[in-house]
């Protein structure tokens, strides 16, 4: 059955349509995006799994808004301070 919702997912987003579940969101945004080197397997326990959850549904309801281009401005807002404050030399 987990597999099955990861297919659908990914064909829905293959056909063009836009994800209208939190999950189907967050496997369209993260998909082709590996995870950082650095991480190990047993840092995703379960409690540092749903902080990760709260993370991102915080992150989209700060940016929701009915117009696209507003929801637009503010992802990028959020992801340029992201960039400036987690920017590695």
């Amino acid at each position: 059955m987990y597999d099955n919702g990861i297919t659908d997912s990914l064909l829905y987003a293959r056909k063009g349509k836009r994800a209208v579940t939190w999950r189907q969101l967050f496997l369209r945004a993260a998909t082709d995006v590996p995870l950082p080197k650095n991480l190990k397997p047993e840092n995703l326990d379960e409690i540092n799994t749903r902080t990760l959850k709260s993370i991102f549904q915080k992150l989209l309801s700060a940016c929701a808004h009915n117009d696209k281009d507003v929801t637009g401005k503010r992802l990028r807002i959020i992801d340029e301070f992201l960039n400036i404050t987690f920017k590695r030399d």
